[in-house]
């Protein structure tokens, strides 16, 4: 009498007969669409590890006009120079440093104006970076424009070498910092407006960091430059300026009725003085890195708010900010000239004759705050 089989005695009998691998057995392959994202992550990981290496291969970043005029006068007679201003177009065109010198000879002070219009926080941190990198060794004073830490950026001309430039790490993590952090005391819809109102700004900061990062670009630019010799930028020294201290005048022709409207701005701040701000985290972060440096560089900062036509400035408050030199400028009250039409270009720039007064006050205000004694 036949024996009858069980399903999975049948199963076994029929997998011994056929000559095949029980399941258990089988060795298991990955899916391919986990292959795939291993073999890219793999890829992705090689070429990030590889980009630094290719930075120090490749020839040293060119830096944007104006910098690369500065920075390479610096290179060459940095030690010459033992004072130097820095920040934006209003440190550029407002600070005269042979009229400063001559106003504190007693302290036997040689300046250079390193300011470059357009250069608002974190971006002076990045050009802080490169002077120091030149090691000065008398450097013993940076006058540095407070300025607020700047994440919008222009609608045109994304791409320029000037926004490219300063796009290194230490500048990304602030500038993602500052689009983390909202004011901690609105509501939370208000809080969430505010991330996606930065959202674009922050996305073309991080395509302008993945740039400087991979270097994209600049091979290219290396083969044209090996092809054309020529096509190497030739330094503009009179973008140094008239005297080649780096002070470049703001040169501005109003119509009537740009005048107009300047007269406005100017009789409103004499009315109603822009209002001190101690900023957000982020920007005082900035300027605390900055500070640091300098110290570390061994010389002092002194901080500089220039006279300005908004309603508020940066400036660090005095109980949190010991022992720093603040020169404070925003008060049209005590320094009437500086808010008068006919020392203007415009509501944030002074004209030439503008810059002098601003120099000689820079000056007066700098000895009374170090003693006229060296």
């Amino acid at each position: 009498m036949a024996t009858e089989l069980s399903p999975s005695q049948i199963a076994g009998e029929v997998g011994r007969n056929s000559g095949s691998v029980p399941a258990s057995s089988r060795k298991k392959t990955a899916h391919p669409f986990w292959r795939g994202f291993g073999l890219l992550l793999i890829s992705v990981g090689a070429f990030l590890l590889a980009c630094p290496i290719l930075n120090r291969v490749l020839p040293a970043r060119e830096f944007p006009p104006l910098v690369r005029e500065k920075m390479t006068f610096l290179a060459r007679h940095v030690n010459e120079y033992n004072t130097l201003f820095l920040g934006s177009s209003r440190m550029q065109a407002h600070v005269m440093p042979t009229v400063f010198d001559r106003d504190v000879a007693d302290h036997d002070i040689h300046s250079f104006n390193a300011g470059v219009a357009g250069m608002y926080p974190p971006q002076d941190g990045w050009m802080l970076d490169q002077i120091l990198a030149l090691k000065p060794a008398k450097l013993r004073w940076v006058f540095v424009e407070l300025q607020m830490l700047e994440t919008t950026l222009p609608r045109t001309n994304r791409d320029s070498m000037q926004l490219l430039s300063w796009h290194d790490w230490p500048r990304y993590l602030l500038l993602c910092e500052r689009w983390l952090t909202t004011h901690p005391h609105r509501h939370w819809r208000d809080r969430v407006e505010e991330f996606t109102d930065r959202w674009p700004d922050f996305c073309a900061h991080t395509v302008l960091f993945i740039r400087y990062y991979t270097d994209l670009g600049r091979g290219s630019a290396l083969l044209q430059r090996r092809i054309h010799p020529e096509s190497a930028p030739v330094n503009d020294w009179t973008l140094l300026g008239p005297d080649g201290d780096g002070f470049l005048p703001a040169v501005h022709a109003l119509t009537k009725s740009e005048f107009a409207g300047l007269e406005g701005d100017m009789a409103k701040r004499r009315k109603s003085p822009p209002v001190r701000e101690s900023a957000d985290p982020i920007s005082r972060q900035a300027l605390a890195s900055i500070v640091a440096k300098i110290r570390r560089a061994g010389a002092t900062p002194v901080l500089v708010v220039p006279p300005t036509a908004r309603g508020t400035y940066f400036a660090p408050a005095p109980k949190t900010s010991p022992g720093l030199i603040v020169l404070d400028f925003g008060q049209p009250q005590k320094y009437p000239e500086l808010y008068d039409t006919k020392y203007r270009v415009d509501p944030s720039h002074l004209n030439a004759a503008g810059a002098v007064i601003f120099s000689h006050l820079l000056a007066a205000e700098f000895l009374k705050a170090v003693g006229t004694s060296p």
